[in-house]
């Protein structure tokens, strides 16, 4: 029984970075709404801000995307060996 806790915990906090990467995505989706300004923003930028924007709006992209794998796969490991530590089989 012990066991089985400890994935429950591990699914928990798969479960918790999966939603703080779910949130991270909408909040970026949010601020597009804006865009008149951004878009006035970017006009005055020079070619290389740009370019360096564009760079860490990848970066983000990248970062949020790996720890939502890592959310999504701490979730299956934890729930799924909590319910094999149950002895209820996934099938």
């Amino acid at each position: 029984m012990p066991f089985s806790v400890f994935f429950f915990g591990v699914g928990v906090i798969g479960l918790l970075i999966w939603g703080i990467c779910a949130r991270v995505e909408l909040e970026k989706d949010a601020s597009e709404i804006f865009f008149v300004a951004q878009y006035k923003a970017r006009e005055e930028m020079t070619r290389s801000d740009r370019a360096s924007h564009r760079q860490e709006q990848s970066l983000a992209h990248r970062s949020v995307r790996v720890f939502r794998h890592v959310g999504v796969g701490l979730t299956v490991i934890g729930f799924g060996g909590f319910l094999y530590g149950l002895g209820v089989s996934p099938t």
